[in-house]
């Protein structure tokens, strides 16, 4: 069987995917400490984020906060957008 592959749906580009990989761990270590530790633990590590503010020493609510912002900031160094607009 012989199918035809969409060029915009197809495999994805293996370099593409270190290169963003690359750019992803970068932007990591410009988080603040706290922020890092708390997506590292809940995003690589799979922990809940009940688990995570355990580890981290901190309320639920406080590490939720910790995610959010980190998650923003992210988009924006991901982004290039480093004055946050």
């Amino acid at each position: 069987v012989v199918r035809e592959i969409d060029p915009a749906h197809g495999e994805p580009d293996p370099l593409r995917a270190v290169e963003d990989r690359d750019e992803l761990i970068a932007a990591l270590g410009q988080l603040p400490p706290l922020q890092r530790a708390a997506v590292v633990l809940c995003y690589i590590d799979g922990l809940l984020v009940r688990e995570a503010a355990k580890v981290l020493g901190r309320s639920e609510s406080a590490t939720e906060s910790l995610l959010s912002r980190a998650r923003e900031r992210l988009r924006e160094l991901i982004r290039g957008d480093v004055d946050g607009r």
